[in-house]
């Protein structure tokens, strides 16, 4: 337990320092406040001529702004994840960090476990600045404000599809000492993940990907079945952990 204060420190000091964490931050801020103000503004930028046609393509209802905000993250968002953590391990790996740090008597799994944390740590504070922004825009630009359950249950279902985008990346970084490489591999897998749905109701159902366009659902008021995708999610980010320490384990530094 020691060992894995010791290691969350040194990556949230370095998450900080290297401007990973303020990076990422911004960058789901920036999401969050972007989907009601392209709504909201865009029309206005535009030349009168084709103010009418805009408008019946953009309408400015809360189930098309929150879908903005939905495929936002669920696309740019997750990759800025993926971007951002491809090397965590990798990276350390090829540079021979690791064999200083485990010449100690230290659990690689602690390793591990630390640099999900922290990586977690950054998505969850993001999509709450993502989720917060969109909320307070959305209700000073289109009043009133949306009902705040319904962001709530979304946040909740991103938030734990970012931690399997997290934990497979951590995967696939243990598995290489090319940062690129991890990269490529868990873009594949998230490109994977997005076409299940379309396979059909029971990929829908219990893929990850279906769990996060249930959060679409939820998030407009109306009802949607996430509780099969919810588990499967949360068994794989599990799996992913478990296998990236056992990958760290075997290794050879």
């Amino acid at each position: 337990m020691g060992a894995f204060r010791v290691f969350l420190g040194k990556e949230l000091k370095e998450a900080w320092r290297s401007w990973r964490l303020p990076v990422i931050l911004l960058v789901f801020l920036l999401l969050g406040i972007s989907a009601p103000l392209i709504f909201k503004f865009i029309p206005v930028l535009v030349p009168p001529e084709l103010k009418g046609t805009l408008e019946q393509l953009m309408k400015p209802s809360f189930e098309e702004i929150a879908g903005s905000l939905a495929k936002n993250l669920s696309q740019l968002g997750m990759l800025v994840l993926i971007l951002f953590n491809m090397g965590s391990i990798s990276e350390e790996k090829g540079r021979g960090q690791l064999e200083l740090l485990f010449s100690r008597p230290v659990s690689r799994s602690s390793l591990v476990l630390a640099k999900f944390c922290a990586s977690s740590l950054s998505a969850i504070g993001g999509l709450f600045l993502a989720f917060f922004a969109f909320y307070f825009y959305y209700a000073l630009l289109f009043p009133p404000a949306p009902d705040s359950f319904r962001l709530v249950l979304g946040f909740a279902l991103f938030g734990l599809f970012a931690l399997l985008v997290i934990s497979f990346t951590l995967f696939a970084s243990s598995l290489f000492s090319s940062g690129p490489w991890a990269g490529l591999l868990s873009g594949a897998f998230f490109l994977v993940l997005s076409f299940l749905p379309s396979l059909g109701k029971d990929f829908a159902r219990f893929s990850p990907s279906g769990m996060l366009g249930a959060a679409n659902i939820l998030m407009r008021g109306q009802a949607a079945d996430f509780l099969d995708g919810l588990i499967v999610t949360a068994v794989a980010v599990i799996l992913f952990l478990v296998l990236a320490m056992l990958v760290l384990e075997r290794a050879e530094l």
